[in-house]
């Protein structure tokens, strides 16, 4: 029986995918909803429509999503009006998913960052450079900080799957990705 289709996704109004099977090189893409001046049923629909038609077009056998910040736990973090958007993604993904019979499991992302990078607390850009160097390390290519993410949580869903299909990380990568990623133009003198 071959390894579960997974479908890592790190649901924003640009939402960041990572889709694969344990053992391949997993696909990565960035879907678009909308942007900060939309209004959130317009962003709701959008990603219904996409997430209806992943679902019958790509099926996975299991969705890995991100779970948002609670309003009590995003004190500085981000505004109200992307908390309802988090949520309402959320929900969307998984409600539909359910619907489809695949089993929807939520991820607290500092789990899988604690795995992933070896360490789970990170500041938010940290973490996201660190995502993307991992990644590269790993041979993979994100486009984006939010497809690294994805990448993450789809690593994340292979070690919950089966260990020896999951591309190993070694103490020295955790070093590794620390790394700054070299800027594509150095400032020259004035």
């Amino acid at each position: 029986m071959p390894a579960p289709l997974i479908l890592a996704v790190d649901a924003a109004t640009q939402t960041g995918i990572c889709s694969g099977r344990p053992g391949e090189t997993p696909k990565f893409e960035t879907v678009i909803f909308g942007d900060s001046g939309d209004k959130h049923l317009e962003i709701g629909a959008r990603a219904l429509r996409w997430i209806a038609l992943r679902l019958t077009d790509e099926r996975p056998d299991q969705l890995w999503i991100e779970e948002p910040l609670s309003f009590e736990g995003s004190a500085g973090k981000t505004n109200r009006a992307s908390l309802v958007r988090l949520n309402g993604l959320y929900m969307l993904f998984g409600a539909a998913a359910r619907l489809k019979g695949v089993p929807v499991h939520p991820v607290h992302i500092s789990s899988a960052r604690k795995d992933f990078l070896g360490h789970g607390r990170l500041k938010r850009d940290d973490a996201k450079r660190r995502s993307r160097n991992m990644c590269r390390r790993l041979g993979w290519n994100p486009m984006n900080d939010d497809e690294a993410d994805a990448g993450c949580i789809w690593w994340f869903a292979c070690l919950a799957n089966d260990k020896k299909l999951t591309p190993p990380i070694s103490k020295m990568m955790y070093r590794q990705a620390v790394d700054v990623i070299p800027p594509r133009y150095a400032m020259s003198p004035a």
